[in-house]
């Protein structure tokens, strides 16, 4: 029997990892993008897959003072989470079965996408609740079609499985020219190794994390719609 895949985070030692991250275990994207835009101008901040809140404090380091609301499906990420931040806002659930009736400045979600077999959804819900910035990363690959088979792509911990997304190259670039209908698009990709947890088909040799920042409020009149502040990456 296949357990679903909110168990892998419920395990003690992923909610370990989540409570006792480093600022060093930030994605390079993550900071990399806040650094385009003026974070301490921020009035609200969504924070999709918050496990145990770190990514307010790295708000904080740049000066970020408004409101912020987490959400998770681990309770134990949540608890930990309102024990370093009681002036937050916590909630538990799925981001795409409960109500989110306010707009938030920047809405987050590194470290989710790539797991997340309905990303699509995800992406749709994020840019209709953003007022402004939309913040996310994922796999890519030049592959001939998307990756989306939790029986081939998955990570494992202790018997939990973990579904692996990898986009294609071409369905990637699809999804740059889809977002700068709605705003101005930044993203910076890198050269990332699989980690020990993640299991994938042979064929599967090499990827990139791409970090994306969509700005709703910059729509791209003038200059380049998307901005690659790519070193060297994913090919596109």
């Amino acid at each position: 029997m296949k357990i679903p895949a909110a168990q892998y985070y419920r395990t003690q030692e992923m909610v370990r990892r989540f409570r006792d991250k480093p600022r060093s275990g930030f994605f390079r994207s993550e900071t990399a993008l806040l650094d385009t835009i003026s974070v301490e101008s921020l009035r609200s901040v969504l924070d999709v897959g918050c496990a145990a809140g770190r990514f307010l404090g790295l708000l904080r380091d740049y000066g970020f003072t408004g409101s912020y609301t987490g959400i998770d499906v681990v309770a134990e990420n949540l608890s930990n989470a309102w024990q370093s931040h009681p002036d937050a806002t916590f909630l538990e659930g799925d981001v795409l079965q409960m109500p989110l009736p306010e707009k938030f400045d920047l809405v987050n979600a590194t470290g989710i996408l790539q797991n997340e077999p309905r990303y699509t959804a995800l992406l749709d819900r994020m840019l209709a609740t953003s007022s402004r910035y939309v913040m996310f990363d994922v796999k890519v690959a030049d592959i001939e079609q998307t990756l989306v088979d939790p029986d081939v792509a998955y990570c494992e911990w202790e018997g939990c499985r973990l579904p692996v997304v990898c986009l294609s190259s071409a369905d990637f670039r699809t999804m740059l020219q889809s977002l700068a209908e709605a705003g101005r698009v930044r993203f910076l990709s890198y050269p990332t190794p699989f980690n020990s947890e993640t299991v994938v088909p042979s064929w599967l040799a090499r990827w990139s994390s791409v970090g994306v920042l969509v700005d709703l409020k910059d729509p791209a009149l003038d200059g380049e719609a998307v901005i690659d502040l790519s070193a060297k990456g994913v090919a596109l």
